[in-house]
């Protein structure tokens, strides 16, 4: 998602709904962009947060040369998409 889904966070959005439904309409990026805001808030102002647990879990180490803050707020926006039930 962030390698593969371009640099703007709409992109990437649009990138990692791909192949979980149809893509996201407006009101539903809104939503999810409000979830990354928040999560990079979370993240960046509180350097006890689970960060390292949440970057340590999963079969793949963490992505090099990224601002741990960002990716775990990106990983937090990745399980929301995934836990997105459509109708």
């Amino acid at each position: 998602m962030l390698t593969e889904g371009g640099g703007a966070s709409e992109d990437r959005l649009a990138f990692a709904s791909a192949g979980h439904g149809p893509q996201p309409r407006a009101p539903e990026v809104d939503v999810l962009k409000n979830v990354l805001q928040r999560q990079r808030e979370i993240f960046r102002q509180n350097a006890v947060a689970p960060r390292p647990r949440l970057l340590a879990s999963g079969k793949r180490r963490a992505m090099t040369g990224w601002d741990a803050a960002e990716l775990a707020a990106w990983t937090r926006v990745a399980s929301t998409i995934l836990n997105l039930t459509k109708h």
